[in-house]
């Protein structure tokens, strides 16, 4: 599949990404215009999100260790998010997951589709190219770290250093994770304020940094997501009832979709 159009539907992707499930739009977008299994593109996804965020936290662990007891908001996740690639990778403690995966009713159904992604980011942990472009997951990290410090130069400047902003945008990761709102919608902002506020920026300022940086973030790659949306429907031929036809595999496929 040309990388261009695989740029094209990721951006694309992005028009729903404040929405609940939104991330899943770019799994579908790529799946039917590649014409490659849902399940491939989503581990490819989830593969591609794991490297994003252990960069983004590895470039907030300097910061975090200067500020002590307060590393651990940084140190666990990535303790956790280790933990998630070990038991996709590693047979033996995956065969324990499943085994749990085994005794709930609802996970029990998805199974077949579980067992789909454990096989297909397996194979992609262990593919060479996904090292080779891993480069681009730490240009996107340092990009994003780099935009809050940008707007918050923009409103009080020298008043927050890079690193420490680095150490703000990984936690407020995190809080978007445990609030399990789309996009993060509101956790984002109200941690990013909090923190600044803990930097010793006033919060009238704090909140100013915190709304622009999202609106700078989502709020842009939403438009843009949704004038690309315009131009795919007619390039790729998507309607709204092939795009959201989900079937649930019945054997792994390999992953072959690249994003």
């Amino acid at each position: 599949f040309p990388l261009f159009d695989t740029v094209f539907l990721t951006e694309t992707g992005q028009a729903t990404a404040l929405l609940p499930l939104g991330e899943l739009t770019r799994a579908l977008l790529l799946s039917r215009a590649a014409n490659v299994g849902l399940g491939s593109v989503v581990a490819t996804e989830t593969v591609q999100e794991l490297l994003f965020v252990f960069m983004l936290f590895v470039i907030a662990l300097p910061e975090a260790v200067s500020l002590h007891f307060i590393a651990v908001a940084v140190i666990v996740p990535i303790i956790f998010v280790v933990a998630i690639v070990l038991v996709l990778t590693i047979e033996g403690l995956y065969a324990r997951v499943r085994r749990m995966i085994q005794v709930v009713p609802m996970l029990r159904r998805l199974r077949p589709a579980i067992d789909e992604l454990h096989h297909d980011t397996r194979v992609l942990f262990r593919h060479p190219d996904t090292y080779r472009w891993l480069p681009l997951s730490i240009a996107q990290a340092l990009m994003a770290v780099s935009l809050l410090w940008f707007v918050a130069e923009a409103v009080a400047p020298g008043k927050l250093p890079w690193t420490s902003a680095g150490f703000i945008y990984a936690v407020t990761q995190g809080a978007a994770w445990l609030s399990f709102s789309p996009g993060g919608l509101g956790a984002i902002e109200a941690s990013t304020a909090g923190l600044l506020v803990a930097m010793g920026i006033s919060f009238d300022v704090a909140t100013a940094i915190a709304v622009m940086q999202r609106v700078a973030d989502k709020g842009l790659n939403t438009v843009v997501g949704w004038l690309c949306f315009i131009v795919a429907r007619r390039r790729y031929s998507l309607t709204g009832s092939s795009l959201f036809r989900l079937e649930l595999p019945g054997a792994p496929q390999s992953a072959r979709a690249a994003v």
